[in-house]
């Protein structure tokens, strides 16, 4: 999962006027970097390679309710003239689908895009369509080590 990160940070100009990226973990979510924390892709790249990961879970309507509260806003970097872009990978089914949705279509009240990455079988496609802005933004792989593939 990391490398598949970092491998999508490749090529990006970050800064507060070009390209920004927070990075939040779940199940409990985990800020781990705001959208204007880096300055590059470079620090991007070692900000993800610094994170470790021990939840449980998939509480996706928690997390969706967190990033929206807690990501999105001026303070943390967010700006009104871009287009905010939520990439939620998640390996399993959600513990609470109704409240997912509900969060969902908050997130897009708010105008954010988002895009859904289903991992293994465990993985409800309806579940991703119903999250994701449009069908061309849900994707599904295997396994983690297939993520790669996504990024070419």
């Amino acid at each position: 999962l990391k490398q598949f990160l970092v491998n999508s940070t490749i090529g990006f100009t970050v800064g507060p006027n070009s390209v920004q990226i927070g990075l939040v973990t779940f199940s409990p979510p985990q800020t781990h970097f705001s959208l204007n924390t880096f300055s590059s892709s470079s620090d991007i790249q070692n900000g993800i390679n610094s994170v470790s990961y021990t939840g449980r879970g998939t509480n996706t309507h928690i997390a969706l309710r967190y990033v929206g509260r807690n990501s999105f806003n001026t303070s943390l970097g967010d700006r009104s003239n871009t287009t905010d872009l939520l990439v939620l990978i998640i390996d399993g089914h959600s513990s609470n689908i109704d409240n997912s949705k509900q969060e969902t279509d908050i997130l897009k009240q708010q105008k954010i895009k988002i895009m859904a990455i289903g991992i293994g079988s465990n993985v409800d496609r309806n579940e991703l369509l119903r999250i994701a802005s449009d069908p061309s933004y849900v994707f599904e792989v295997n396994d983690f080590d297939a993520l790669s593939r996504l990024t070419y």
